[in-house]
């Protein structure tokens, strides 16, 4: 390389290192006019460019009756939410006054909601709602105030609006805050530790399908706290609907048909009062819940804002169990088709067994003197057979039967009452025997509050005679309406329930509940039709216990009485029914704990119930007023 190329290679190399130079002057003075010059005021724009992220909460799905009819919905609503962020004691403090002061409510409740101490136990990045169904007035205030109050926003919030009041609550049960104990269990299905969830009816147990996915709203604030742009990051989903297999004209009236019964009773002096009832209408055949009432009722709006205490005190504590599932009570006589067909089944009896009831039978000894368990009439029903025992609901006809079962042939020369080893083998026959119809078990109903019920020890000889006559255990509601729903369709045990689809917001139909027959029983085509007719004699026949009130109907029913004595107060009423008597379509339970006889107190409910499904079809006027019953068994 000579001289020459070598200054040509010096002088570009100068002149890269000065364009270099120039633009190093350039971006040192740029850098200080933003750092001396502006910088301030590119400070406040920094601030501005703030970003936060928002919820927008989902709202539920809805909830139909069978007919389409809008029974849950929700409606506009303000929320005020805080967003955290790293704010001094003081900070804190200062707001927790403020929206104290503008909202009436306590400050330490706003401070801990803030704070997310338990019970308010969100997740340190997480928004927490201070309040819920803001008034007109305070939305006006917290907007207004907003720039003072750092992280609090207004959000649109779907509050939940039951349309029908008490109509089917607990069915459908209510919201309440996650309990502390699922806090943790809800976090990590993607909830809020602040939302509110479904805690009983199919608000509960439709949790996972009711419940929407919520949006996110990102938004751009400026220095003074204030939002200068916005953009939906996320859309809310909302949740899916469901369709009840209730019908809501039937719910209605039968729960018009309990309360009117329950005033029938307690305006009868010589009467102790009644404070509660339940009933059942099922399909027999598919297992669809028609309608499930429980005396007295409660109104789900209650919960939506948070409770009165009075009002929690007064009205909803006496009415918070659904009775119809967790209220178990002896069966009464309405247990007596059971142990007519367990006789069948065992060979104990034939379809030509008579018995004959002279108002009593000794059932062995006690302390040398003979004991006797009597028929409620007890001037005896005289020779009875199966059909008629049932009829008439004759007691002593079913204690035969059932001391057969135990092998004592000889009830009067029996020395020994108590035999102890013997009888608990002969009651867990009964007992698994009434299990097949869903006494004492789970019906696998899909509400999750279902109590199962429970079948007495057998200590003394006449636990069985009690055991026959339903005196000795304790069923729901539900079971009893699932129980004479197999005797309905032939022998199989249907699951009911009370949802039958779940509906997408487009209305895709993305679940159905298909029948389900959990265990079949085997019952000979002329065993189940002569207890059939005995149940149908209940109601057709003039010595039948259930006669007075349905005479005139205009349609067909099968039914039983039952009247289960309590030993503290008055007899609890019950009966089950099916109708028309061929080919069922509706089945039923009614119970009326404390309400007397089952003609007196149940049977006119049922009719009511009836009356009720089959209006189109019956002849008009021809309805018997509740509380006329005949007074029988």
């Amino acid at each position: 390389m000579d001289d020459k190329e070598r200054l040509l290679i010096w002088r570009r190399l100068n002149s890269f290192f000065g364009v270099i130079l120039v633009f190093l002057g350039i971006l040192t003075l740029r850098l200080a006019q933003l750092q001396i010059i502006q910088g301030e005021s590119w400070k406040v724009k920094a601030v501005s460019y703030r970003q936060d992220e928002m919820i927008i909460p989902a709202a539920r799905g809805q909830i139909y009756d069978r007919n389409g009819r809008l029974l849950v919905t929700n409606q506009a609503s303000f929320s005020l939410y805080f967003n955290p962020l790293d704010l001094s004691e003081s900070e804190y403090e200062r707001m927790a006054r403020s929206i104290s002061a503008a909202a009436q409510i306590s400050q330490v409740e706003v401070w801990d909601k803030m704070d997310a101490v338990p019970p308010f136990q969100a997740r340190p990045s997480e928004p927490r709602c201070l309040i819920r169904g803001l008034t007109p007035q305070q939305v006006a205030y917290f907007s207004e105030h907003q720039s003072d109050l750092t992280g609090i926003r207004i959000v649109a919030e779907p509050r939940r609006k039951y349309l029908t009041g008490t109509l089917a609550s607990h069915v459908i049960g209510y919201l309440n805050s996650i309990p502390v104990k699922s806090v943790q269990k809800f976090q990590s299905l993607g909830y809020r530790a602040d939302e509110r969830v479904g805690v009983f009816g199919v608000e509960h147990s439709y949790e996972a399908q009711l419940h929407g996915l919520d949006g996110v709203i990102r938004v751009n604030m400026n220095h003074q706290n204030q939002p200068i742009a916005q953009e939906i990051a996320k859309s809310p989903v909302k949740g899916n609907d469901l369709i009840l297999s209730i019908d809501s004209n039937l719910q209605a009236q039968m729960e018009q048909a309990l309360a009117e019964q329950i005033r029938v009773i307690n305006s009868n002096p010589k009467l102790k009062r009644v404070s509660n009832a339940m009933a059942v209408a099922m399909n027999p055949n598919n297992g669809e819940v028609l309608a499930m009432a429980s005396y007295p009722s409660f109104d789900p709006n209650w919960w939506v804002s948070g409770i009165d205490e009075t009002i929690y005190r007064r009205n909803f504590v006496p009415a918070e169990m659904n009775r119809a599932l967790q209220q178990t009570v002896a069966p009464g006589s309405t247990i007596k088709p059971a142990t007519v067909l367990l006789g069948l089944d065992r060979h104990i009896i034939s379809p030509w067994t008579t018995f004959r009831d002279d108002g009593r039978l000794q059932v062995g000894w006690n302390q040398g003197k003979p004991y006797y368990l009597y028929c409620w009439n007890h001037n005896g029903h005289g020779l009875v057979d199966i059909k008629k025992a049932l009829a008439v609901s004759c007691n002593v006809y079913m204690y035969n039967l059932s001391l057969k079962l135990g092998g004592w042939s000889n009830f009067t020369t029996d020395s020994n009452y108590w035999i102890p080893y013997r009888l608990p083998k002969v009651a867990k026959i009964f007992d698994e025997y009434y299990k097949q119809f869903g006494l004492g078990v789970s019906t696998g109903i899909d509400l999750d509050e279902e109590e199962t019920g429970t079948m007495g020890k057998a200590v003394y000889l006449a636990d069985l005679p009690f055991i026959a006559i339903g005196q000795h255990e304790s069923y729901t509601a539900i079971q009893l309406a699932q129980y004479v729903s197999v005797l309905a369709n032939g022998g199989k045990r249907v699951e009911p329930h009370v949802v039958k689809e779940v509906r997408s917001t487009d209305g895709r139909v993305v679940g159905v509940t298909t029948p389900r027959v959990l265990n079949t029983i085997q019952l000979p085509d002329n065993y189940l039709s002569l207890v059939r007719a005995g149940m149908q004699d209940v109601v057709r026949k003039p010595y039948g216990t259930a006669y007075g009130t349905f005479r005139g109907a205009g349609y067909t029913v099968a039914g039983k009485t039952g009247t289960a004595e309590t030993g503290v107060s008055e007899d609890n009423a019950l009966f089950i029914g099916y109708a028309p008597s061929v080919q069922p379509e509706i089945a039923i339970s009614v119970v009326v704990p404390g309400g007397g006889h089952g003609a007196d107190s149940s049977v006119p409910i049922a009719r009511k119930i009836f009356d009720a499904y089959f209006a189109p079809r019956s002849v008009q006027g021809q309805e018997t007023p509740l509380g006329t019953a005949k007074k029988q068994r």
